[in-house]
C-alpha cells in the first residue's frame, strides 16, 4: 500500500509499497518496495530494506 503522510512512525516489521512524508520513522526490519520521498529527515531502524535509495524531494504534493 501507498502511504501519504506529513509525520510517519512505523513499527517494526511493516512492509508498504510506496513512502511519501516530509519526515518518516521505520522502525527495524520494515520493508519498503518502491520509493521512499521525503522532505525533511527520515530514520531507519536496523535492518530496514528498501527497494530504491531514499529520496529527498524539495516539496510534497499529496493525492486529494
Amino acid at each position: 500500500e501507498d502511504v501519504y503522510a506529513e509525520e510517519l512512525e512505523a513499527e517494526d516489521m511493516c512492509m508498504m509499497r510506496n513512502v511519501y512524508a516530509h519526515r518518516a520513522i521505520l522502525g527495524d526490519r520494515c520493508t519498503i518496495l518502491g520509493e521512499l520521498k521525503y522532505v525533511d529527515e527520515i530514520r531507519l531502524g536496523e535492518g530496514v530494506r528498501l527497494a530504491r535509495q531514499p529520496e529527498r524531494v524539495t516539496k510534497m504534493e499529496f493525492p486529494e
